[in-house]
Order: C-alpha cells, then structure tokens, then sequence
C-alpha cells in the first residue's frame, strides 16, 4: 500500500515539474520559431507552431547582410575580453597586496572593497556613473568590475 501511494505521489510531482517546464520553457520555443518563421506565418491565425517554410536560415541571412552585426559583434569581444584581462591583473594584485602586505589602511581599504557589495547595483548606478563622469572614464570599459574582481580573487590569497 505504501509503495502504491509513493508511485502515485512521484507520478503527481513529475507531472507537476513537466507542467512548470512546459510553462517556463514555451517562451523560449516560441521565440526561436518566431525567428525561422515567415512574416506571413508569423502574423498567421491560428498560429503556426512549427514553420513549414523549405528556408529556415533566410531571416538571419537577411539579418546579418542588411546590418553590420559582425563588426559589432568583435567590438563586443574585444572590450568584454580586454576589461576582463585587465581587471583581473589588477584585481590579482590587489588582491594580493590586501591578503600578504601589512600596512596602514589595510583593514579600511578591504572594508570598502567588501562594502560595494552590500548595495544592489540599481541603487549605486547613478553615482558610480557620475564619478567615471568625473574621471573620464566613462568610455573605458575596463575599470567596471574592479571591486568585484578584486573580492573574489583576494579569497584565494587569504590561506
């Protein structure tokens, strides 16, 4: 009987979990047929749910011939990878300076290090944007996840 009951329990909670899936999931479906879809079955009612069209890659080739998505792209990547290198070189040796050094001032700097954490970046936003305003920074990528960078990777040096 207590078997019987645990099968009718696990089957109700998988079929619960498919239900969420499909739930949380159908978005994403619907977005990448929307994409391969043609403009007439797209508007079509009732709605296409799987394109018939024999060219399913036309609307990205249009895409990526009518607008410079490339280049933008590689500007993308160089200034993603670029700040990332240096912030974590300068984040590494911060880091380390913080978990090895003795000095004056240590424990104040780690705790404004560790204090840019406790604010939601929504709430810090405005004035981080008028102080790289200030220093000129605002069109250098690179010094944007400083604070972050430099918490986490002091963890490491701390043994």
């Amino acid at each position: 009987m207590a078997n019987n009951r645990r099968h009718i329990e696990n089957t109700f909670a998988h079929l619960i979990l498919i239900l969420f899936s499909i739930f949380y999931l159908f978005p994403f479906f619907w977005s990448i047929t929307s994409s391969i879809k043609t403009r007439m079955e797209l508007f079509a009612i009732p709605p296409v749910w799987i394109p018939r069209g024999p060219d399913y890659l036309a609307n990205y080739m249009d895409f990526f011939t009518r607008f410079p998505v490339t280049d933008r792209m590689f500007n993308s990547l160089v200034v993603a990878v670029s700040s990332t290198v240096l912030s974590l070189l300068i984040g590494t040796i911060a880091a380390y300076s913080l978990a090895r050094f003795r000095f004056k001032g240590r424990n104040d700097v780690a705790f404004w290090i560790l204090s840019t954490r406790f604010f939601p970046p929504a709430a810090v936003a405005v004035p981080v944007f008028i102080l790289f305003q200030t220093a000129n920074l605002i069109y250098n990528h690179a010094f944007h996840n400083e604070s972050s960078i430099c918490r986490l990777v002091s963890s490491r040096f701390y043994r």
